[in-house]
């Protein structure tokens, strides 16, 4: 499925789950707008609200807003540059992390998916791509052995990952150090990383044995219940 496809086909789903605030909603109908597509909500505009500095999502809404009508306004090159990679990065991989933000499940392959689309990004727009990865490889907590182990129950993980992630758990030893934390001083490395290098037998206590039985064999997925 071509790219634009891809991202259309992901809006409209997070579109079709129950938002819990109105911007939420704005946030998905500006982006299908700005790739094109009407359908939602015959390509209305809401009248701006406030401008928050504690939430970036208002930042979004006005960058989609000034950008589509960006002819009423008196933009230099730079600034029409610079507001269209920064609306291209929302579109593209700002909406999927933060519609799937409240998941934990999610969070260790959102977090490594991150920093290598952050990466192969700088070929669009290099300070954005460094700015982000300056700022995510802050946050890599869910990348450490200790809780990695979310990806366990996430859907989205492929099956052949997943055995790697199991044969990691039964075969490579733990750090005796708590880190809250990754420390990753290159953020390069992780390019080339996998939810499974992360892993560990501390990734998921107790060891999971029917589970790892499964996996191995090639069945069906777990699913935790609360």
């Amino acid at each position: 499925m071509p790219l634009r496809g891809a991202i259309l086909s992901r809006i409209h789903k997070y579109i079709a789950d129950i938002q819990p605030r109105d911007d939420y909603r704005e946030l998905l109908q500006l982006a299908l707008i700005f790739l094109g597509d009407v359908t939602e909500n015959g390509g209305k505009f809401k009248q701006p609200g406030a401008m928050h500095h504690a939430r970036w999502l208002s930042k979004a809404l006005y960058s989609l807003k000034v950008w589509m009508f960006r002819g009423q306004f008196k933009l230099s090159a730079k600034e029409e540059k610079g507001l269209r990679s920064i609306c291209i990065f929302v579109v593209m991989h700002y909406i999927d992390l933060w519609y799937t933000a409240s998941l934990p499940i999610k969070a260790p392959a959102n977090a490594l998916e991150c920093l290598k689309n952050m990466i192969a990004f700088s070929k669009i727009d290099s300070r954005i791509s460094k700015d982000v990865c300056d700022k995510i490889k802050n946050h890599l907590w869910y990348l450490s052995e200790h809780t990695v182990g979310f990806s366990f129950f996430d859907e989205g993980v492929q099956i052949e990952e997943l055995r790697k992630m199991v044969n990691s758990l039964q075969n490579r030893e733990g750090s005796e150090q708590v880190l809250p934390r990754l420390g990753i001083p290159n953020v390069q490395v992780l390019g080339l990383s996998n939810l499974s290098d992360f892993v560990t037998n501390l990734s998921f206590y107790p060891c999971p044995l029917t589970f790892s039985t499964r996996i191995l064999s090639g069945g069906g997925r777990v699913k935790a219940i609360n």
